[in-house]
């Protein structure tokens, strides 16, 4: 009876450290999901700045134009659009800066697995927003300023 006893033990054992390796590993690899999302944004920010940048120096074109000419609806409607675009590539890059100030990495090790997983899920579903802003507003950005008047 005492090795039944024994064997079980080991065996339950066995399977509460096999169960927290898992869920370590199963941490690790939502926070590299993540990572992932984070790695595949940054780069992009580069981009954002060099269009709200365009943006910026067609508007001020325009601007200079409508000083010698007679602003017309056009042109009106054209500054207006130009203007949203651009805050709204301020407010991605916003959001981005605002996520990795505060993203804490170094708090997962403080957490339990539950604890963890709960936090990497809030993080992955922010960092998509992010993604989700960011890209929206280079493509706005883009085709605002592929037509030119």
């Amino acid at each position: 009876m005492k090795k039944v006893t024994i064997t079980v033990t080991c065996f339950a054992l066995l399977s509460l450290a096999a169960c927290k390796s898992e869920s370590k590993e199963g941490v690790e690899k939502l926070e590299a999901e993540v990572m992932a999302v984070h790695d595949e944004v940054m780069p992009r920010m580069e981009e954002l700045m060099q269009l709200k940048g365009q943006i910026s120096e067609q508007l001020i074109m325009i601007d200079s134009t409508a000083k010698t000419n007679k602003l017309t609806v056009p042109l009106q409607d054209r500054i207006n659009e130009g203007i949203m675009i651009n805050q709204s590539l301020v407010e991605a890059d916003s959001l981005m800066s605002e996520w990795m100030y505060q993203y804490k990495a170094d708090t997962l090790k403080s957490l339990d697995e539950s604890k963890a997983t709960e936090y990497l899920n809030l993080e992955k579903q922010k960092i998509s927003r992010v993604k989700e802003k960011t890209n929206q507003s280079i493509d706005r950005a883009k085709k605002y300023l592929e037509s030119q008047p």
